[in-house]
């Protein structure tokens, strides 16, 4: 896994916890771990890089562990078993970002029975 692969992993959590009302904080240090990676010129799977990426501290640089052995983590997988598989595609929408999800989200939640895919496809979003 790439620096870039790793970075969308970083980020596709941060926008997990946005959706799930996750403590703002810990929202950013996601995406600025997601950044850090991103821009770090040297692949940080190499033994002893994470330390050198300011802002990664135990927890993230676990995730990212986890992420390079096996291409998943337990934060990313317990996240999208917790919301709806469509609710992130979402944000393929254009003008629909993570706080307008959370709205539909909110309203429609309680609906069990809910066609989230249908839902989808009706405010425009196509696969």
């Amino acid at each position: 896994m790439n620096n870039g692969q790793i970075a969308y992993r970083l980020s596709q959590i941060a926008t997990l916890l946005e959706l799930t009302e996750e403590d703002f904080f810990k929202v950013r240090a996601y995406r600025n771990a997601a950044d850090a990676v991103a821009r770090f010129q040297m692949p940080i799977i190499e033994k002893g890089r994470l330390h050198e990426l300011q802002g990664i501290g135990r927890g993230i640089s676990k995730v990212i562990r986890d992420l390079v052995r096996t291409g998943t983590s337990p934060i990313l997988t317990e996240l999208q078993e917790k919301l709806p598989g469509e609710l992130p595609l979402m944000l393929q929408i254009p003008g629909i970002g993570p706080k307008s999800i959370k709205r539909i989200y909110q309203n429609y939640k309680s609906e069990r029975s809910m066609n989230w895919s249908l839902l989808a496809k009706n405010i425009g979003f196509r696969r």
